[in-house]
């Protein structure tokens, strides 16, 4: 499998909420272990979380959720590798932005239309404009042939 880099995000987080994001982080981790039966220690979740801690919580809970209810391969370890979740994560985080720029996409669409019914005088149809080329073809042709 092919290395997964995180990138960290520098953040204004007091150590305080730093410490309660990863005690959250530690409880969701905590709940991948129950859901798969696993028999996770303390040091194995307080790595992970620290980890885990670089992702944005709107991409790590449905990436930890799929690890709560997916079905384990046969002599896969109860407990997903770093790399698993991390590779999950990233694929939410991609499916969480494709989401974002299509949403934009659909405003900005719905916007433009928005504009163009309410100032048709500042658009020109299509037809218009093919209209428009071929008249000043037609002029530009006709001052050739004067001079």
């Amino acid at each position: 499998m092919a290395s997964i880099s995180r990138t960290e995000k520098v953040t204004a987080l007091s150590p305080q909420r730093n410490k309660q994001f990863k005690t959250w982080l530690i409880g969701k981790l905590a709940e991948v272990g129950m859901a798969q039966q696993a028999n996770v220690d303390s040091a194995t979740l307080e790595y992970f979380s620290e980890m885990l801690a670089v992702f944005d919580p709107s991409d790590l809970v449905p990436a930890l959720r799929f690890f709560c209810h997916r079905k384990r391969e046969p002599g896969e370890t109860a407990f997903p590798s770093l790399p698993m979740i991390e590779a999950q994560v990233i694929e939410e985080r991609n499916k969480r932005i494709k989401a974002e720029r299509a949403e934009q996409e659909r405003i900005d669409e719905a916007v433009k239309t928005k504009h163009i019914a309410a100032h048709p005088d500042e658009y020109i149809h299509f037809s218009s404009f093919k209209e428009l080329l071929r008249t000043l073809a037609e002029e530009r042709l006709q001052r050739k042939a004067s001079t």
